[in-house]
């Protein structure tokens, strides 16, 4: 035991000693020669050394070399610089004299891969281990099997693609213990103020230098994305796999990758899964099962990069699609108190990425509003959207239309909208769209119509086009003009203040609107319910919301010899409209009253003038008559 313990002092004796004398027996220009070595074995570049080089040996052997760079292309940046560049070596080599570095490890370390117009790339080298894998040979040694970065820069930019990228690496390695073996590499990075976990491994790294292909996975995760792939990689860089990713929010992930989106709650939680074909001009998710803010979809999406600005296509089908969220974005006019909206219009999404996105889905549900089988597609490209409603079973019948946008440098936006209806329930339909419940009946026509402006409120005051539509079996909600008619027979003058209720049936309706500068006109609307006929003229105000008619109904009864006929005014905003009697007439008709107009007035009304009923002519005159 005594000699046991003999041995180990002098072996510890014998090993301080040399942790003292070797590191001067060895010189530095023999450290720097060692390094030079193994670069240009490795490059067949040769490196500069601008600093100085020491070896140590505890805790154990290593170089340390300061300010080294690697050149690049000619006229071109350094491929490599380091603060410094330490390498590890064995026991056994530095006690035999050989000065071999079997790792590295990088110190503030700047990479730039630069790609020329004319095909050069900078990490392409004519000589050296890497240049013989790339010729197809494997049965060499590598010089080094790991390299370590720490608070490095990774810089690449292509002249070809205008594509660049610089990723700062706080902790990153690359393990390739040999040529014909497989090749791992880990980073911890930060992106556009995000960290960045990254791991990739491929299992035929040689191949893929020799211009081949190999089998890959890879990882990178943030707090904002998780993204996987794996697949087959070739050396032209495309890649046939598949991808998984997920996210708390795909639009905050968008706006860090550089689309210039606005704040919002929607385009949130995604979870992708797709097999993916990754080419120079983009990316192919052939079979993509996509579940966005709770809608899962199917189907296959293509996103280009080799044009001016990004470019998506997809053709996604649902069984339910719930566009709540995204027509939130799209509401035209605020609630309380009811108006148009007044922020402006954001179009910068139609400068940043084109779209040509088709959906369909057996229900589509809209807030309140729920809509049958739906085919919709949405096309965004040099400032044009185009929004394309093909066919939705709707409310008892079909909805189709159109919506186009564009906008000019220094214009305010166009909008134009044509939309038809055929067979549909108006009074569900405007309730759940519009929250208006005064008006019954099924329903069908066309609206066409434009307007210029950079807000919703601008729009609606230069809102130009037409509107026609016809109902039928439909009702006026809030008046029964029949029962007024006849209390205004009996009592006109008290009939005009008694408050009133109920609804008026009619079996048919129509009416046309020409629509210009806001302003709605009609003097063709009649609803006809055989014994009761109504008419109306004057104007719907876009702008502001509010209606101006004037309106004649006319109501046959059986024991009438000749029809009961009351003027009245419609009035007030689309949300609460007012109809009541025409002041003037009942007056007329009041038998109190009468004896003080001059017998023989003409009655008068424009296109619904009219005789009342009684000894005494009835006056009508528009609302807005002096």
């Amino acid at each position: 035991m005594r000699r046991i313990a003999i041995a180990l002092a002098c072996a510890a004796a014998v090993l301080s000693a040399a942790a003292i004398i070797v590191p001067f027996a060895v010189s530095e220009d023999s450290i720097k020669g060692a390094a030079v070595r193994m670069v240009v074995a490795m490059t067949g570049r040769v490196p500069i050394i601008a600093g100085h080089a020491s070896l140590t040996l505890v805790p154990s052997p290593s170089v340390t070399i300061e300010d080294v760079t690697i050149p690049g292309l000619p006229d071109s940046p350094p491929l490599l610089t380091a603060a410094a560049m330490e390498g590890r070596l064995s026991l056994f080599s530095l006690l035999t004299g050989n000065l071999d570095i079997s790792s590295l490890s990088l110190e503030r370390p700047h990479l730039t891969l630069i790609g020329r117009k004319d095909g050069a790339r900078s990490w392409r080298f004519n000589e050296g281990v890497l240049a013989k894998a790339a010729a197809g040979q494997k049965d060499i040694g590598l010089p080094v099997g790991s390299v370590r970065f720490l608070d490095g820069i990774i810089a690449y930019s292509d002249a070809r693609t205008q594509r660049s990228l610089t990723l700062n690496v706080h902790d990153g390695a690359v393990n390739w213990p040999s040529l014909g073996g497989a090749l791992s590499a880990s980073a911890e990075c930060e992106w556009r103020g995000q960290s960045v976990d990254f791991s990739v491994s491929v299992n035929d790294a040689a191949a893929l230098i020799a211009g081949g292909g190999s089998e890959m996975r890879g990882k990178a995760t943030s707090d904002l994305l998780q993204i996987s792939l794996s697949g087959n990689l070739t050396a032209d860089g495309h890649l046939d796999g598949q991808l998984a990713l997920t996210s708390a929010s795909l639009r905050n992930a968008l706006r860090w990758g550089g689309l210039r989106l606005a704040e919002g709650g929607n385009i949130g939680v995604v979870k992708l899964q797709s097999p993916i074909s990754v080419d120079a001009s983009g990316v192919t998710l052939s079979a993509s099962q996509l579940e966005l803010d709770g809608n899962e979809v199917e189907g296959a999406m293509r996103l280009q990069v080799d044009g001016p600005r990004p470019k998506l296509s997809a053709t996604l089908a649902a069984e339910t699609l719930d566009i709540t969220p995204y027509a939130a974005e799209f509401r035209l006019a605020d609630d309380a108190p009811r108006r148009w909206r007044s922020d402006p219009i954001d179009l910068d999404i139609l400068s940043v990425v084109d779209l040509d996105l088709r959906v369909s889905s057996a229900e589509t549900i809209i807030d309140k509003a729920r809509l049958g089988r739906t085919a919709a597609a949405l096309a965004m490209q040099d400032g044009r959207l185009e929004l394309s409603l093909g066919e939705a079973a709707a409310y008892g019948g079909t909805l189709k239309g159109r919506l186009t946008m564009r906008a000019a440098a220094g214009q305010k936006a166009r909008v134009e909208t044509q939309m038809s209806i055929d067979n549909v329930d108006l009074g569900k339909a405007l309730g759940d769209f519009f929250g208006f419940h005064r008006f019954e009946g099924i329903g069908s026509g066309t609206i066409d119509a434009g307007a210029a402006g950079d807000t919703v409120a601008q729009l609606s005051k230069t809102l130009k086009g037409r509107a026609d539509f016809t109902v039928e079996n439909g009702s006026l909600v809030g008046v029964d003009l029949a029962d007024l008619m006849q209390r205004v027979a009996r009592r006109p003058l008290s009939a005009s203040l008694e408050s009133h209720g109920g609804r008026t049936s009619f079996e048919k309706g129509s009416v046309h609107f020409a629509i210009f500068d806001g302003l709605a006109t009609t003097s063709n609307m009649h609803l006809d319910n055989g014994g009761l006929q109504v008419s109306l003229e004057g104007t719907a105000g876009v702008p502001a919301r509010s209606l101006d008619l004037s309106g004649l109904a006319s109501w046959q009864t059986q024991a009438a010899a000749t029809p009961i006929l009351l003027p009245f005014h419609v009035s007030g905003d689309w949300e609460e409209p007012v109809v009541a009697p025409d002041t003037e007439t009942l007056i007329r008709r009041s038998g109190a009253t009468a004896p003080l107009f001059k017998e023989g007035a003409r009655a008068f009304s424009g296109t619904t003038g009219a005789a009342v009923q009684g000894d005494m002519p009835a006056v009508i005159r528009p609302i807005d008559s002096p």
